[in-house]
């Protein structure tokens, strides 16, 4: 059998050409006509003689004169073998770098979400406080300006205060006159010409500064001892009321300058 590549003569039977190694074919068997003294065999005999010839031991050699290297087949796998075992401990030494860089990138991730939600919480706390701190603030600004209101509205009753105690015998004189009971005609003659009409705008003033007290009940810490000494104001301004409305006397005006020094005095101690 020639091999088709360097047409080297070969033992028949061989798969590989001895000079060469390259793979040798086989001709192909063209079909005919048979003889007669060589009749065609049935498929059992060809079967029994595929057998015998694939039983035939090969003693070819494939790569000799070639240069190769001869080289059992089970060393072939085994060359493979110790490849894969030499490349095997840089492969798992690989994987064990990379299963630690991914346990180490996921503890510092789980950290970095733990820290980020506490700066969020710690900056939400803050802007919770920031606002409460705000309101309170705002609170504060709002009472103060009611609070100066209230004080100032006390100054101008004050004022008026010492304006009908100044005019105290002029109201002695009305109510004297009044008391005669000479009738409407004559009442309202006596008060033209004896006006105390102060006295009535004093009293709707108070009234009216009774309903701005109320509402600075409950006041911010800063403010407690002012609001003391606001309240004992209202006290000492219906004492005032209560002298003014009454029966006026020699007396009552020594009353009356007596309680509104008071008045003023804590008029100043609320302005500081």
């Amino acid at each position: 059998m020639n091999c088709s590549n360097c047409n080297h003569e070969n033992r028949e039977g061989s798969r590989f050409c001895n000079q060469c190694g390259f793979p040798l074919q086989e001709s192909k068997v063209t079909l005919g006509a048979y003889d007669e003294e060589n009749p065609p065999r049935s498929s059992f005999f060809h079967r029994q003689e595929k057998s015998s010839v694939l039983a035939v031991e090969d003693h070819s050699q494939p790569f000799a004169g070639t240069g190769a290297l001869d080289i059992a087949p089970e060393e072939i796998y085994d060359r493979d073998r110790k490849k894969r075992g030499r490349r095997s401990p840089f492969l798992r030494l690989g994987l064990v770098v990379v299963l630690l860089t991914m346990v180490l990138a996921g503890i510092y991730g789980v950290k970095y979400a733990v820290s980020t939600q506490e700066d969020r919480i710690a900056q939400a706390e803050n802007l919770k406080a920031q606002k409460a701190q705000a309101e309170e603030l705002q609170k504060l600004e709002n009472y103060r300006e009611k609070f100066n209101t209230v004080v100032t509205r006390f100054e101008e009753q004050g004022a008026v205060i010492q304006a009908n105690i100044d005019s105290l015998t002029t109201l002695r004189i009305n109510r004297f006159v009044k008391g005669l009971g000479l009738g409407d005609g004559f009442n309202s003659l006596v008060n033209k010409l004896f006006d105390v009409s102060q006295v009535g705008e004093m009293k709707e003033s108070g009234e009216t500064l009774d309903l701005l007290v109320l509402e600075l009940v409950s006041p911010p810490k800063t403010f407690e001892s002012k609001y003391e000494m606001l309240l004992h104001l209202q006290e000492t301004e219906s004492a005032i009321q209560g002298l003014f409305q009454g029966e006026v006397t020699s007396d009552t005006k020594t009353e009356l300058e007596e309680l509104n020094a008071e008045y003023q005095q804590l008029l100043t101690d609320i302005k500081r």
